[in-house]
């Protein structure tokens, strides 16, 4: 048998509303396995193998709070938009 996993790491940053920063990572994972040898006709190594590919570029998310005239706001655009 040959597995195959991939691994896609992204950086990701966290700022809260109080200010305080939190750095870490996101990551998502691929598994592909397939038998190989000369009775099915597959080539390729039997092993387990890991591929770690490592994003340039960083993931930063805002916490923000909206004030209250714009939940007010988006409440009168649903219901106009319903009455219409």
């Amino acid at each position: 048998m040959m597995f195959q996993y991939f691994v896609k790491v992204v950086p990701t940053t966290y700022v809260k509303t109080t200010g305080k920063t939190l750095y870490t990572n996101q990551y998502s994972v691929t598994k592909h396995s397939k038998v190989v040898g000369a009775s099915t006709g597959e080539s390729g190594l039997p092993g387990v193998f890991v591929m770690y590919e490592l994003s340039p570029m960083m993931v930063k998310y805002t916490e923000k709070h909206r004030s209250f005239m714009h939940f007010l706001t988006g409440v009168c655009a649903i219901v106009g938009g319903v009455f219409t």
